[in-house]
This record gives C-alpha cells, structure tokens and sequence, in this order.
C-alpha cells in the first residue's frame, strides 16, 4: 500500500477535482445541525462536523430506488448503483459500515447492498468536534490491558482518565479467603447493618414527628417525601431525612424512579401469636 500526503493548501483543489469526476457525498450543514449529501462544491464540505442526523450508511440504503421492473412475461432485477465517494467519514461510522457488511454479505447476501457497497468509496477523516451526547473521546478502551486498568470518569471531569489497580485473579482471591477462614473464625456483616450502624439515629427526642409519622405510616400503603411534606407542614429536607431513615429501618421501599415508596407493612407480636 502506498501513502500520499496533500499539502493544506491543495486540499480544495483535491476535492474539486472529484467532485468533477464523480459524485462526492460528505457532512454539510443543515441549519443546526449537520447531514451527509451530495457535495457541490469544496467551500460545502463541513469536516468539523460532530454528529449527523443519519449516518453514512444511509446512502447503501436510498429511500426511493427500482428494484425490479416487470412486463407482460417477464421481469428483470435493475441493479444500476451511482459511482460515489463518501468522503468525511468518523471511524465509528466506518466501523458500522463493515458490521453492515458483515451482514449483508457473509450471512444473507443481499445483491442491491452489495452493489450499492462496490461503487462506493469511503475516504475516513478525524474527529475535530466531539458531540456532548458522543462518546467518541474515550475511544480506545479495547487497547487497556485488562489487568486491572480502566477508564474512569470522575463526577467533575471532563474527560475519561485511566487508572491502574492490582488485579487479584478469581483463584488469588479463593485463596486469600481460605487462608484468612484457616487463622480464625470469620463473622458476617450485611451492607445494611454496615450502613445502617453509620448513619445518626432519629429518635422522638432528635425529632417529635417521627414516631407520629411511623403511625401514619400503619393507615397507608404509599408514601413519597412530598406526601410527608404536605400531611405534617414541614420542610423537604426534614421529611427527606425522616424518609431516608424508615427506608434504612425496612419501613418503606427503596425509591423506584419516580414512583412511591411502598409501606412495608410491619406484623406485630399479637398478630404472629
């Protein structure tokens, strides 16, 4: 395979010269936004494009096409595809293109695809604008070691950054267990008991509504914050807090979207007799 480099300033001259010759498809502006069409001239071509309205692809795919034409005896396909270049293509767009010719060759050929695919040529480009919806600035990930790195992406980030940890094998960690299980005996602790030894306590002296609320709480089968909010005029924060505190005591459900918690409706000692 042999490389060739065109100077910036010819780039222009470049892309004229084919789309004199062939048709040329690329990224052009619409309004906001940005679609893949046919190119009338150099100045059209908008390779700082972030996003499409459709993908690329959509050109092995037209929208009106003949397909076959018939007569009084008989028929015969019409498989005429338009010579093109697609010129302009993200990688990511690139590599749906050849999943789409996994499909439509190798499995269940498709003969209209194929020969829409044959008379087209794709010309890649770079990423310049990266859309906030994209994730196209993390690519890469397949290149991670798989020992123990990754990619994380902090709550105040703007960006992905690797790390790298120990990476401890399934078999290392039987091991690690059964000789710590051979010097002692081991206790077991659940993540609620853990959080819940770790969180302040609500009791009828930190807040005189509580218990009143765990009362209400027996003539109702559905709570949310602002229910508690509205029914005892207090402020969202102390009823959030109050909620938070029956959820970690098995009161009430751990919310679920935006639905309301369910009761957990508690049986008391002259019911199990």
């Amino acid at each position: 395979m042999n490389n060739y480099f065109i100077n910036g300033n010819d780039f222009n001259s470049f892309l004229s010269s084919l789309i004199e010759k062939k048709t040329v498809i690329g990224p052009v502006a619409k309004k906001a936004k940005f679609v893949f069409a046919r190119i009338s001239s150099a100045d059209k071509l908008r390779l700082d494009y972030d996003v499409t309205i459709l993908p690329p692809k959509k050109e092995f795919f037209p929208p009106k096409q003949t397909l076959i034409t018939f007569n009084t005896n008989e028929f015969k396909g019409c498989i005429n595809p338009e010579e093109k270049i697609l010129f302009g293509v993200h990688f990511y767009d690139i590599k749906g293109i050849n999943m789409t010719d996994f499909l439509y060759t190798d499995n269940k050929k498709d003969n209209y695809y194929c020969a829409n695919r044959d008379a087209a040529t794709i010309v890649g480009s770079n990423i310049q604008n990266i859309s906030e919806r994209g994730f196209w600035d993390s690519v890469g990930a397949e290149k991670l070691l798989g020992k123990g790195d990754m990619l994380f992406l902090g709550s105040r980030s703007i960006a992905m950054e690797r790390i790298h940890g120990a990476y401890v094998s399934d078999a290392e960690i039987t091991r690690l267990v059964s000789h710590i299980r051979s010097q002692r005996a081991v206790s077991y602790t659940t993540i609620d008991d853990e959080l819940l030894s770790k969180l302040p306590s609500i009791n009828e002296k930190d807040d005189p509504l509580y218990c009143e609320i765990k009362k209400y709480l027996k003539g109702t089968e559905e709570i949310s914050i602002s229910q508690i909010q509205r029914h005892f005029r207090i402020g969202y924060n102390r009823s959030a807090r109050i909620v938070e505190m029956l959820e970690y005591e098995g009161m009430v459900m751990p919310v679920q979207g935006g639905k309301l918690r369910k009761v957990i409706q508690q049986i008391s000692n002259d019911q199990k007799e």
